[in-house]
């Protein structure tokens, strides 16, 4: 079976080539080397060709009391020495059940495809086969289960097999497939592969030939910033500082630290730095090039209406006015159609999607047993993007963190985790729920000082009109282009507000900072445990992930559009 696993993901991987990096596959089994099944798949994986990553419930000389003295425990630590990470937990021998409930976690939350055997019954108590198999079903871990008895057949269970079905209530309702090579291929290759659904894989491929941007020509939406007072101009409007220095001097705090609790995890953090600079940085120059169009659609639409009222009060200047509306209107044409040929819209919402998938995987890889951010449950789109297998793919590459969680380390790692990734979101959110009802505020008033300015020349007209004033006669084309154009500018703010959905956002990140301040005054209690904080930590990134699905949403009905 494990040959047949190997096999199989070889040749997916000279499939996938065009997906992966150049360098040979690397493949892992995870275990904990408990005797019997566990230490026999690891031994045939290790002879495959596999590497060996090790997690234990307990320090090495605790663990090792599990074995009688001999041949049996010799074996086992031989298999410890060959390792190429270890993952040791910080479980008491008085919670024993404790201990072994964690490390299933722990092998559940690292592994890609989890292989038990288990005679499909309820578990006798917990952290035995049953439970880590009722987890890995509930993770969306597909299981190769193969029953004690011979006699019958090897299944893998997963509930992708039928996506659109209920959840089952235990794993062993979980829709399954016999185990033979077309149904292992079937599966490997939703999990190795991106997937095959149409545009997908050419999104994919635009990422990787995307280029470092450093240029922005787009300053429309920053200069709407700067005029309602709500962030200077800089710089970095125009130029952007290089992708990976920008990152590192966010990250190199959260570097340092790890460094010094968790040292042997640099590369694999470096390589999750790199993937989020990259995606990040994206999401940041398309953000504000597809608002800036937003800006400029409005504001030409409204200015278009005002150079043709401006040939009222400047008829000698009725051909150039008219030349310049056209050129407004061609320029309103364009601005739209480079949008849709660019895919800025399409471009940002995904590299920010995967920008916060990517930045969470460094916290829980470093608690040692929470499971991946999830996408969120309600999601309206048949098939999975080209993001989620792609964040799936980082987590995969990061593998098991090397690291000894005993109490002192892992209250330094809680408080790495609430200094360098809960608070900064928290204030991330706090900044922006500030601006954005900022934003909103002053240009809900500006709309309203238009249309009081409206209704004050539509009455000054008014009383004029009834006092037979000449001033009326006068000034007629002046009040025709002011009762006209005011409304023509008050629509394009108002348009802007209602795209921008700037109180939307101000609200989804008032409501996420107050969630993430919750989930922080419980994470930072010492006497919170491991299994606890690692709960937290998931729910801290559901939560994120739920206000960038909302966000998502919104901004999918608010393409760029001439305005109409």
């Amino acid at each position: 079976m494990v040959e047949a696993i190997r096999r199989t993901a070889l040749a997916l991987a000279v499939e996938g080539a065009p997906w992966f990096d150049p360098e040979p596959p690397m493949l892992r089994v995870v275990s904990a080397l408990a005797d019997g099944a566990d230490r026999w798949v690891a031994e045939a994986a290790v002879a495959s060709g596999f590497a060996l990553d090790v997690i234990l419930p307990f320090d090495a000389e605790t663990y090792a009391t599990d074995y009688p003295e001999g041949a049996e425990r010799d074996a086992m630590l031989a298999l410890l020495l060959a390792a190429e990470k270890r993952l040791i937990l910080p479980g008491e021998r008085a919670r024993e059940a404790e201990a072994y409930a964690v490390a299933g976690e722990a092998i559940v939350a690292h592994a890609t495809l989890l292989i038990a055997v288990w005679d499909g019954e309820p578990g006798k108590g917990w952290g035995g086969t049953a439970d880590v198999v009722e987890t890995a079903v509930d993770s969306g871990v597909p299981v190769i289960q193969i029953p004690p008895d011979p006699a019958r057949p090897i299944r893998i269970l997963w509930p992708q097999f039928e996506p659109f079905a209920a959840p089952p209530h235990f794993a062993v309702q979980s829709p399954s497939r016999a185990f033979d090579g077309d149904s292992l291929e079937w599966t490997l290759r939703r999990l190795m592969l991106p997937p095959e659904e149409p545009g997908e894989r050419a999104f994919l491929a635009q990422f990787y030939a995307e280029t470092e941007k450093r240029r922005r020509w787009r300053i429309e939406y920053p200069l709407l910033l700067q005029l309602f007072g709500i962030r200077r101009l800089n710089r970095d409007v125009l130029v952007a500082p290089p992708y990976l220095s920008t990152t590192a001097s966010l990250w190199r705090g959260f570097r340092a630290d790890t460094q010094r609790v968790a040292d042997g995890n640099g590369l694999a953090i470096a390589r999750i730095e790199t993937a989020y600079s990259w995606a990040d940085n994206l999401a940041n120059h398309f953000a504000q090039i597809f608002r800036s169009g937003h800006v400029l659609n409005f504001s030409l639409a409204a200015f278009a209406v005002l150079a043709a009222l401006a040939g009222l009060l400047l008829p000698g200047l009725k051909r150039e006015l008219v030349l310049l509306e056209l050129v407004m209107i061609f320029g309103i044409v364009w601005n739209t159609r480079a949008g849709h040929v660019g895919q800025w819209q399409r471009r940002w919402l995904d590299y920010r999607a995967l920008a916060e998938r990517l930045q969470p995987i460094r916290a829980l890889k470093l608690v040692g047993v929470a499971t991946p951010p999830r996408a969120p449950s309600r999601k309206r789109r048949l098939g999975s993007r080209w993001t989620d297998w792609y964040a799936a793919a980082q987590w995969r590459a990061f593998g098991t963190p090397t690291l000894q969680l005993d109490q002192a380390r892992f209250a330094a790692i809680r408080d790495i985790l609430l200094r360098h990734q809960l608070d900064p979101e928290i204030a991330y959110h706090r900044t922006n729920a500030r601006r954005m009802e900022r934003l909103e505020r002053r240009l809900h008033r500006f709309g309203q000082l238009l249309f009081a300015a409206t209704i004050s020349a539509c009455v000054a007209l008014l009383v004029l009109k009834s006092a037979g004033h000449p001033l009326f006669e006068r000034q007629m084309a002046l009040f025709v282009v002011l009762t006209a154009g005011l409304p023509a500018l008050g629509g394009a703010v108002y348009a802007l507000r209602v795209h921008g959905d700037y109180g939307g956002s101000a609200g989804r990140s008032h409501e996420t900072a107050e969630e993430l301040t919750r989930i922080r005054a419980v994470l930072a209690d010492p006497s919170t445990p491991l299994l606890r904080a690692a709960a937290l930590l998931e729910a801290a990134a559901r939560i994120m992930l739920v206000d960038l699905d909302e966000w998502r949403l919104t901004y999918e009905q608010r393409g760029l559009a001439i305005p109409g």
